[in-house]
């Protein structure tokens, strides 16, 4: 085994994967919409319950937190999405 690969297991074994607590609150934390206005709630909400469902059904793996991250980018255009569409809609009241 290479010099790299040793150091690469005895990192791995240093950090426990984290535990299920640890997982929802983190997700908990990243997709929270209960500070947001109503209308931007609606556009949030739904990637929060994603996410939930995606820790329930999926192992903690490298693929997991991809998914997560990229369903964390497009809950947060999907709100900036909202916020200019709101925008444009007092712009032309």
């Amino acid at each position: 085994m290479a010099k790299w690969d040793l150091e690469k297991l005895a990192t791995a074994e240093a950090k426990p994967d984290p535990t299920y607590a640890a997982r929802i609150e983190k997700v908990t934390s990243l997709f929270r919409y209960e500070h947001l206005p109503v209308h931007l709630q609606d556009a949030s909400k739904p990637f929060h319950d994603l996410a939930l469902f995606l820790t329930d059904h999926l192992p903690n793996s490298a693929e997991y937190t991809l998914a997560l991250r990229s369903l964390w980018e497009a809950k947060n255009l999907a709100v900036f999405a909202t916020v200019e569409a709101r925008e444009k809609e007092v712009q032309n009241v």
